[in-house]
């Protein structure tokens, strides 16, 4: 999931929120992109924090972490500072390529 924007609004916060339905319990690679900082939780416990000002870029930061079978939970803080904002993640297996196994839906 992702989101972008050439909106000029700076010094702002967002946060996005997605659930991931696993088949079984799997080691994955969360790849995150972010313009500019970013933190992250899978079930409401922290797995990355980047402060940056940065420009975007796909899949700049690898992460793995373990999916548990069945629903698990991602939330993103993005912190814009200057210029436009836009952000991406990914679920990859450990080689990059798309997970197997995996569904990712939005709230709503």
């Amino acid at each position: 999931f992702g989101a972008s924007t050439e909106d000029a609004i700076e010094d702002a916060v967002a946060y996005a929120y997605c659930e991931i339905q696993s088949e079984r319990r799997q080691e994955v690679e969360l790849a995150l992109g972010s313009d500019d900082s970013v933190v992250g939780w899978l079930n409401g416990r922290e797995v990355h924090s980047l402060h940056a000002n940065r420009a975007y870029r796909s899949r700049e930061d690898l992460v793995i972490v373990t999916l548990e079978e069945g629903p698990n939970t991602i939330m993103l803080k993005l912190v814009n500072a200057t210029l436009g904002r836009f952000f991406g993640a990914h679920v990859d297996d450990l080689s990059g390529r798309p997970a197997l196994g995996v569904r990712v839906t939005l709230p709503g």
